[in-house]
């Protein structure tokens, strides 16, 4: 059996092409290199443009919001069960909900002050 190794890295940047999978080959013929462009899935849902379920998944996970998680989840059963999880993360980690405070706080000024 030949071992093949594979790396996924999450590029917020669009640094590494601007598709949402960008593949690139490695020297060593066993390795591939992933770049998940997680701008991608953002920009489409502020365009309200349709998201396939891995783009909505990848775009829960940078969320902080849990009407919003949820939202993107819909009726789609295996999206509601990982939506769930995320948001149980979400009660868990202190950092996050600390984030998730100021992100919504500098959200209400600007939008007062617009």
């Amino acid at each position: 059996m030949e071992k093949y190794f594979v790396q996924i890295n999450f590029d917020d940047t669009g640094k590494f092409g601007n598709k949402f999978i960008n593949e690139f080959k490695s020297d060593d013929e066993s390795k591939k290199i992933i770049f998940i462009n997680t701008k991608v899935p953002i920009e489409k849902f502020e365009n309200n443009e349709e998201l396939s379920s891995i783009e909505k998944l990848i775009l829960m996970m940078q969320v902080g919001d849990k009407d919003i998680i949820r939202k993107i989840a819909g009726d789609d059963e295996m999206l509601k069960k990982a939506a769930d999880t995320i948001c149980d993360c979400l009660d868990d980690d202190l950092l996050l909900q600390e984030i998730t405070k100021m992100v919504k706080s500098s959200y209400k000024e600007n939008v007062s002050e617009g």
